[in-house]
């Protein structure tokens, strides 16, 4: 056994694990990034994984679902759309907290994706989007 060999254990594994879901996490919010340039926002997001598939869950009301463009491409999903303000008289707030315009969000997945059976369903004010997983290998 080499003194070098400490290197490639389950330490290194684990480090370089982190590497790539940091380096994938910053390709992702940078595809979001050149989006925002038009000052956008991002909406509430759950993103979770069950055994078949991930989910992405958006919270935003008010929204049609024609009024969303979702794009899966080389790994990253793209949600963007634009929430219209409601056309209203002149008014002074006293607390604004709802966002309105241009938002983006973009989310990086490992590659098991089934591209071509994603699925999006918008209903009570949230947008979930399902891409099941490929299923896995089990032979050796």
């Amino acid at each position: 056994m080499s003194r070098y060999s400490s290197l490639f254990g389950p330490r290194h594994l684990a480090l370089q694990a982190e590497i790539d879901r940091l380096f994938d996490q910053m390709i992702a919010e940078g595809v979001a990034r050149v989006y925002r340039q038009s000052h956008a926002w991002t909406p509430p997001l759950d993103v979770f994984e069950t055994e078949q598939a991930y989910v992405v869950r958006m919270e935003i009301a008010g929204m049609r679902t024609e009024d969303f463009d979702i794009l899966f491409q080389e790994g990253v999903l793209l949600i963007r759309g634009t929430r219209p303000e409601p056309q209203s008289p002149p008014r002074t707030y006293h607390q604004s907290q709802i966002r309105y315009g241009e938002f983006i969000a973009a989310v990086r997945f490992p590659d098991d994706v089934l591209v071509d059976e994603v699925e999006a369903v918008y209903d009570n004010g949230f947008l979930h989007v399902t891409l099941p997983k490929k299923a896995k290998n089990t032979s050796h």
